[in-house]
């Protein structure tokens, strides 16, 4: 069914484009007596005696139709209408002639002549010629500008598929594609143009497209558009179908847009990774300023409790040893929580780098020691030192806190079966083939400490 606005241009181009009739004969007065006939109708008529001239005139005019003689005196009228036919393909044609011939007839059909009149030309005959003619110009060009409209609707359907950055297609009301941008074609592994007819299905997954048909049957019932987001293949798709309306306000087509964005759900996620860690460190932040806190209270007191075991054993008048051994204890575990303290200030305050040569071997037994009185029984803890000093330069404090973090995750790893605890000491040296994961250390002597456990977790640093 043709649009009005179709039926209105054809009507306008009509009224304004001029019933211009080319008529070519020798016979002078014939031509004049089918001049006056036209005239009276509204058409406008043209003549000429001969094949050149007409030839010139249909060159210098728009011929909307052409009566022509099959006989003239410089050639024939069906090389005339082929003629015609080469400068204006749509002018509609009609043969006459006196001497009516099934064979000259046959030929003017197939050269393209609309119709075959014989002389001397009826004026009823000649203007139902016309009728048809005209009104056969007139569905042509009803047809061409509704052609030409929906070729322009097509090329705007196209701009507005290619403008979006994603996968964009339409689709009629069976899940059909009218017509796609060029990611689809891309996925489809066909030319822009091959779209139309494919199955929406061909381009997805099934149970996507199964899910796309259960949105599209919503959206017709509904008549509003749908957006929801889907994984496919270990991608997200941000996904809107919007319906596509026809003259009576019913749902005909579905115009489907669908982005991916996986990188924007992985930028999310980095980012509440980075709030958790943010709020994490602030959370140890505020830990750290309370343990500091609590930390120089505590060593107030435990300087008072082994300032005066040191004036007990000094001022001490007597030789019990096991009185001088009492008293040699509370200052050993006073120094040990000492050390604590230590700690928990460094864990309070910004690391401050502070190196000096220790033997990291001391350390490792005085973590061992205080590791033993913590840990259950069922976990069995060795140790292998290579011979030999093992002197480094560091931060005894920070040494200390390293060797506890990975013998407590090796604890962990073995809590509920029990097992091994082993801590190894060896020298290596580090030459121009470091190995890829140690890529900031320079040749030179290094020592490696390795923390293994028998729930198959190790540790190591150098």
């Amino acid at each position: 069914m043709q649009s009005e606005a179709t039926q209105f241009r054809a009507r306008d181009a009509e009224i304004m484009t001029p019933k211009t009739i080319l008529i070519v004969d020798d016979d002078i007065d014939l031509r004049d007596n089918l001049n006056d006939i036209l005239i009276d109708e509204g058409y406008v008529p043209i003549s000429a005696g001969q094949c050149s001239e007409a030839l010139n005139l249909a060159r210098e005019r728009d011929i909307k139709a052409a009566i022509l003689d099959l006989k003239l005196p410089d050639n024939s009228g069906t090389k005339l209408l082929a003629d015609l036919k080469q400068i204006n393909p749509d002018c509609v044609c009609a043969i006459m002639t006196g001497y009516a011939d099934l064979d000259s007839a046959i030929a003017a059909m197939k050269l393209g002549a609309f119709q075959y009149l014989q002389k001397p030309v009826h004026p009823a005959e000649l203007l139902k010629f016309l009728d048809k003619a005209f009104e056969t110009i007139r569905l042509r060009d009803e047809k061409r500008l509704a052609e030409d409209a929906l070729k322009e609707k097509q090329r705007e359907m196209r701009s507005l598929l290619d403008a979006f950055q994603g996968f964009a297609f339409l689709i009629d009301k069976d899940g059909t594609m009218l017509a796609g941008n060029q990611e689809v074609a891309a996925v489809l592994g066909k030319e822009i143009d091959q779209i139309p007819g494919t199955s929406v299905k061909d381009f997805c997954a099934n149970a996507s497209a199964k899910k796309t048909r259960r949105m599209a049957a919503e959206i017709i019932r509904s008549g509003k558009p749908l957006r929801y987001e889907e994984q496919l293949e270990g991608k997200y798709f941000d996904t809107i179908i919007n319906p596509v309306f026809d003259e009576q306000g019913h749902v005909k087509q579905l115009a489907v847009f669908s982005r991916d964005i996986s990188q924007r759900k992985r930028d999310e996620e980095e980012k509440r990774k980075l709030q958790y860690q943010l709020a994490q460190s602030q959370k140890m932040e505020a830990i750290g300023t309370l343990a500091g806190g609590i930390a120089h209270d505590f060593n107030n007191i435990l300087g008072a409790i082994m300032g005066y075991a040191e004036i007990m054993k000094q001022t001490a008048d007597t030789t019990d040893d096991r009185f001088i051994s009492n008293l040699d204890q509370i200052l050993q575990a006073g120094n040990r929580a000492k050390e604590l303290v230590k700690q928990i200030l460094a864990f309070s305050r910004p690391y401050e780098n502070n190196k000096i040569p220790i033997q990291i071997t001391s350390i490792i037994t005085e973590v061992l020691k205080f590791l033993r009185s913590s840990l259950p029984t069922t976990i069995e803890l060795r140790h292998n030192f290579e011979q030999g000093p093992k002197v480094i330069e560091a931060d005894p404090t920070q040494i200390h806190q390293i060797l506890m973090n990975l013998c407590t995750n090796a604890a962990h790893a073995m809590q509920d079966k029990g097992g091994v605890l082993k801590i190894d000491i060896t020298s290596v040296t580090l030459d121009s083939n470091t190995p890829a994961e140690l890529p900031n250390l320079a040749p030179g002597n290094y020592i490696k400490l390795t923390v293994t456990d028998s729930g198959d977790i190790v540790n190591s640093c150098v």
